[in-house]
């Protein structure tokens, strides 16, 4: 089975001369359709930099990233923004829900940019509340709603378009323990239904529910666990 992710000898630096910042350093790693990879390590580590570069938000300053067969750098700018909306889900430790618009609206918004006609996005969206246990929620607005379903809702956001690929940036980070539970245990469903999944945590705990793990520090792989 080929690669969602392959990664090889990935680096990022940011300046130049004395005040240049490496932030990877050689990255190489590979992700097959399905996988679970947990990224943990130190701030400052390259964790968020290594997310960046896999959702195409940030591009290398040297090597290759593979995404489905596809040479992300080889891809123009429009072909990158098509790739982010349509084959990649984001959650986010903040959730980022546009406070005007109720649950069921946030998690519609992606297929509005995709236009995707009303009446299948209302049923989709349906699809997703029920799914997230917010079907009661639909209209409510995000200051109406608790720190787990706000992030439920981000959750389906994510899975609107069908992404092949869903990266969480600790997505617990800014939950009690026993709500970061609830969310980890829809990822780890997700996961188990063939959702591809790259977790950012700074908690062992979290990152032991994923099938690997890597730790970064100083913008190198300095352990690897699966």
């Amino acid at each position: 089975m080929s690669a969602i992710i392959e990664v090889r000898d990935l680096c990022k630096t940011y300046g130049k001369g004395e005040t240049c910042v490496h932030a990877l350093r050689g990255i190489t790693l590979s992700i097959q359709p399905g996988g679970f990879l947990a990224v943990m390590g130190p701030s400052g580590s390259g964790k968020t930099t290594l997310m960046n570069i896999l959702g195409c938000i940030d591009t290398q300053t040297r090597g290759d990233y593979i995404f489905a067969g596809t040479d992300v750098r080889r891809l123009s700018n429009q072909a990158k923004v098509y790739l982010r909306n349509r084959r990649i889900g984001f959650i986010f430790q903040s959730f980022y829900l546009l406070p005007t618009l109720t649950a069921r609206q946030n998690i519609e918004l992606p297929m509005v940019y995709s236009g995707i006609p009303p009446k299948e996005r209302h049923k989709k969206s349906s699809e997703l509340l029920e799914m997230t246990g917010l079907a009661s929620r639909a209209n409510h607005l995000p200051s109406e709603l608790s720190g787990g379903q706000r992030q439920r809702v981000a959750i389906a956001r994510a899975l609107v378009n069908n992404p092949s690929l869903i990266l969480a940036d600790a997505p617990t980070g800014n939950l009690d323990s026993r709500t970061g539970a609830d969310i980890m245990r829809m990822l780890v469903d997700l996961n188990k239904a063939g959702a591809t999944i790259v977790l950012i945590t700074h908690e062992r705990s979290v990152a032991d529910n994923a099938k690997e793990l890597i730790v970064l520090k100083d913008g190198c792989v300095v352990e690897k666990v699966s």
